[in-house]
């Protein structure tokens, strides 16, 4: 599995194709289009699928430092944030997208039953990995119990970590969906059947609340001029001295730059110079250890 890894690092970067973002709201409804060809190429071998939504953050990693966090998962193609996600979830989100995950649940609990019922199955299944069986078993006595991708998520999480992104998630299914069936003789008695699972191109959107969004403090913030041409001046009233980032976020969650500042108690002026960064829209966040605002910003 080590050097499964070492080559996801460097196949992370190819598998989210991004394009132009939509500026949505928590309360949008957001409606994901898949059609039945798009699973699995249109193939059929997986059975009957069901497709389910990831929404991933793409401000931030994922604490396996391997791509973006999971937020969380909608079973519905059409939703809003807010039904799907709690809201201290979305605090701090400005970039974020959702990704179609195509699975074969019946696959799935057949293998969940498999390695509760065969020790067969399961010293297999630990050849990709120390513990991979007993980490699915303690979670599922019953492949009944596998109902949505929340349980999904778990089963491939015991094959990598705890904490999985998206990236890895996929990563780890392609090499379940290559590696496992292998073991179906030995899991389910049969070789024409294989663990399918197939993540989509994920669809990125910017999330915005308030053109700029004070979490606590920052007094008579000032970002300005706005849109902006060459240099962005960053003006507040501090009650205190303290060290302050400044960040820059494109439209697809990459920070472009990023300055620490000492921030002293009264008037503070900082510039951001912005004049080598493409047209577009861009997120701007100050943050302290006490404080932090994010102001959306247009260079032109």
């Amino acid at each position: 599995m080590k050097k499964l890894f070492t080559f996801f690092m460097f196949s992370a970067l190819f598998f989210t194709g991004l394009h132009a973002q939509d500026v949505v709201t928590a309360d949008t409804p957001l409606d994901i289009a898949i059609t039945p060809s798009t699973c699995f190429g249109g193939f059929t071998e997986c059975g009957d699928f069901t497709t389910e939504y990831f929404i991933t953050n793409l401000d931030v990693l994922a604490e396996d430092s391997l791509g973006n966090e999971i937020l969380g998962t909608s079973q519905a193609n059409n939703f809003t944030l807010n039904s799907v996600i709690a809201a201290e979830n979305l605090d701090g989100v400005t970039n974020f997208a959702v990704t179609p995950v195509c699975y074969d649940i019946a696959a799935v609990r057949l293998l969940v039953d498999g390695l509760n019922a065969s020790t067969v199955c399961c010293s297999g299944v630990n050849q990709l990995g120390d513990g991979i069986c007993e980490g699915i078993t303690a979670l599922y006595q019953s492949g009944d119990e596998v109902e949505d991708l929340n349980d999904v998520l778990a089963v491939i999480a015991a094959f990598g970590s705890s904490s999985l992104s998206i990236q890895q998630f996929e990563f780890i299914a392609s090499q379940v969906n290559d590696n496992i069936s292998l073991l179906m003789l030995f899991c389910a008695g049969t070789t024409s059947l294989g663990y399918c699972i197939d993540v989509n191109d994920s669809v990125p959107y910017i999330l915005e609340s308030v053109s700029v969004k004070n979490l606590k403090g920052f007094d008579n913030l000032m970002v300005a001029p706005n849109p902006v041409n060459d240099v962005l001046t960053i003006n507040y009233t501090e009650t205190t001295s303290e060290e302050v980032t400044i960040s820059v976020v494109n439209t697809l969650g990459q920070e472009v730059s990023r300055q620490v500042v000492n921030a002293y108690q009264g008037e503070n002026t900082f510039m951001q110079d912005m004049s080598a960064f493409d047209t577009g829209i861009y997120m701007v966040s100050i943050t302290s250890d006490t404080k932090k605002a994010i102001s959306k910003v247009m260079k032109r």
